[in-house]
């Protein structure tokens, strides 16, 4: 009996044991590096966090700033807090850890979260370059259409495409999935999607529209300079104002000559 009791025993111990060690985390660093990882992303999720949320409440409560433009700003203010909110803690729980304890549904869910909210970052900011051209190069008939519905619009149509480009991994546009490794779906065809929606296109679209932006400022610089009164037009270099003083004296000088000539003979 006392061996039966002896032998249960012993294996109960060594069951518990294998569970610990098997429930173990493996941190990924050393302590120290993890403590600092840890505080560096705590500090970075608090300023975003604090940072947009101070953007919402501005153009919420100082009454110049509710104009229909600002709703864009709201727009990409939005998006980053629920990148501080949503993702990023969960990035620096990954991080961190040699695995991903939570599950197969939470990880596309936190992978395709992650995508919506990015893409809608990148997207707003596109959006804003688009407005600002078009306040440029059509100021009269835009100013007009540049309304409070226009600018809802231009929001949903973000939102819109950013997640169009982030929910195709949640209904089997993935590859087969690693056991407790959590990363964005890594099927060919899905990278190419993702990656020209969400970065390479839009990048490319904001390059082209602040390049115009750049030429027309310039050429509407220029011309008011060109039509400005010759009193408020700015002031030349100090070597050119001097060699034009030099010349103008030399003129004045055979302006003399020629004078006195014309006197002598008339003597």
């Amino acid at each position: 009996m006392a061996t039966n009791i002896t032998a249960i025993t012993s294996s109960s111990s060594s069951f518990y044991e294998t569970t610990s060690a098997t429930n173990e985390i493996q941190l990924k660093y050393p302590t120290w590096e993890t403590v600092l990882i840890l505080m560096a992303c705590t500090f970075i999720i608090i300023g975003t966090i604090v940072g947009n949320v101070l953007v919402c409440i501005a153009v919420a409560i100082v009454k110049k700033l509710r104009t229909p433009s600002n709703l864009l700003i709201v727009s990409l203010a939005v998006a980053d807090l629920l990148v501080a909110v949503a993702d990023m803690p969960l990035a620096a729980m990954y991080e961190v850890m040699n695995t991903w304890e939570l599950g197969t549904t939470m990880c596309d869910v936190w992978t395709s979260l992650d995508v919506l909210l990015c893409t809608a970052s990148i997207l707003n900011l596109c959006m804003i370059s688009i407005d600002r051209y078009l306040v440029i190069t059509r100021p009269f008939d835009y100013a007009m259409k540049r309304t409070p519905a226009l600018m809802a619009l231009m929001i949903f149509s973000v939102w819109l495409l950013s997640a169009l480009i982030s929910i195709p991994p949640l209904f089997g546009w993935k590859a087969e999935p690693k056991d407790k490794v959590c990363e964005l779906s890594q099927a060919i065809g899905y990278q190419f999607y993702a990656t020209i929606g969400a970065f390479y296109l839009p990048l490319s679209i904001m390059i082209f529209i602040y390049y115009r932006i750049y030429a027309v400022s310039s050429r509407i610089h220029k011309s008011e300079l060109m039509s400005a009164p010759q009193d408020h037009r700015p002031l030349r270099s100090t070597s050119s104002f001097a060699s034009s003083i030099t010349s103008n004296k030399k003129s004045i000088e055979r302006i003399k000559v020629r004078w006195g000539r014309q006197e002598f003979h008339r003597e």
